[in-house]
């Protein structure tokens, strides 16, 4: 069974973000994108999003739905309303000190006067996708006259709303969890093999067997087969 880390569960979103970088809106790839967030069921407030709406929030939107993780980051086409969904889950942040995560979701205001904690509108997100001591890079939608782009970004920004952090902790549980009893063809038939002759139990397959229990299997087998 693969087992799936919280970090591997961060680069997978991370990667479908960054693999649209350059992407132009109108063009082929963004009318993909957009028939992506379309196939959301619910689909957010029932609003099918057109090929010439702006398109941030719904560009991370359907990478989380391309790489499986709407359960946790959360679908919308628009900002404010996206922020909403991780306030009511405890996944907001907008406290000043708050450092962002590779995955998280970056929120600006571009109406930020820069004095004091903003709680502005939010007009654009962005993904997280690399962090240091002197600030963060992000890959966002509908920016540079409607592209995907990288920016730099630091950890005073002036027009910051907020991060949403979103718990890849509780996906890589929930797929672990789902994939526990889920086998190779070729572990299923050798497993099978070992519990009819003896050699094994079969209980909990995916469980780490200690030094004694080996012994005992390989003990089990050659007193089984040293007559063959």
């Amino acid at each position: 069974v693969i087992r799936v880390t919280e970090q591997e569960a961060r680069s997978r979103f991370v990667s479908v973000a960054l693999s649209y970088a350059g992407m132009q809106k109108g063009t082929p790839l963004h009318h993909y994108l957009i028939d992506q967030y379309n196939k959301i069921r619910p689909l957010p407030r029932a609003y099918e999003v057109s090929y010439t709406d702006d398109y941030c929030a719904a560009f991370v939107s359907s990478c989380a739905y391309q790489s499986g993780m709407t359960s946790i980051i959360f679908p919308e086409c628009g900002c404010e309303e996206m922020i909403k969904l991780y306030q009511r889950a405890g996944r907001w942040h907008e406290e000043d000190d708050y450092r962002p995560k590779y995955g998280d979701l970056f929120f600006y205001d571009w109406q930020d006067t820069g004095a004091g904690d903003d709680t502005g509108w939010a007009d654009h997100v962005a993904v997280v996708i690399a962090v240091d001591d002197n600030g963060f890079d992000t890959v966002e939608g509908n920016t540079g006259g409607g592209q995907v782009l990288q920016r730099r970004r630091s950890h005073d920004e002036r027009y910051a709303r907020g991060f949403a952090a979103p718990d890849y902790s509780a996906y890589a549980a929930a797929c672990n969890a789902a994939n526990k009893d889920q086998q190779p063809s070729y572990a299923v038939e050798a497993i099978a093999w070992a519990k009819k002759n003896g050699i094994s139990d079969g209980k909990d397959p995916n469980a780490y067997a200690t030094r004694a229990q080996l012994i005992t299997m390989l003990y089990r087998y050659h007193n089984k087969f040293k007559e063959e």
